[in-house]
């Protein structure tokens, strides 16, 4: 399975866990990333998420990104989940034909892939 993060999701786990959803989101992509990191899944880079992280003005969010797209294996393709915490994209993406790309949210993603 290939999976593709954008950066809301990339940053989640630096956000305020004061929050239940954000917590919970949180752990979601810690997870995701494991899974990548243990060969279960392959984490999906591309250029805008480069030029995001470069761009970034935080170090320690600039530092965790840098750390989990290092880990990527692919480039951006056709075929993937595409991973978001963005509420409004998400909700844009579900209202259109993404082709063969699924745009979901973490939760989403961890409920398609549970044993």
């Amino acid at each position: 399975m290939r999976i593709y993060l954008d950066m809301c999701c990339l940053q989640r786990p630096m956000d305020d866990q004061t929050y239940l959803r954000i917590h919970i989101e949180a752990e979601a992509i810690l997870g995701i990333l494991a899974w990548c990191e243990a060969g279960n899944a392959d984490l999906l880079n591309s250029v805008a998420l480069g030029y995001e992280v470069d761009h970034n003005p935080h170090p320690s969010r600039k530092a965790f990104v840098q750390e989990a797209l290092s880990k990527s294996v692919f480039t951006v393709q056709a075929t993937n989940y595409f991973c978001t915490c963005d509420d409004r994209f998400l909700r844009r993406a579900k209202q259109m034909d993404t082709g063969k790309t699924k745009v979901v949210s973490p939760l989403e993603l961890i409920e398609v892939n549970e044993p």
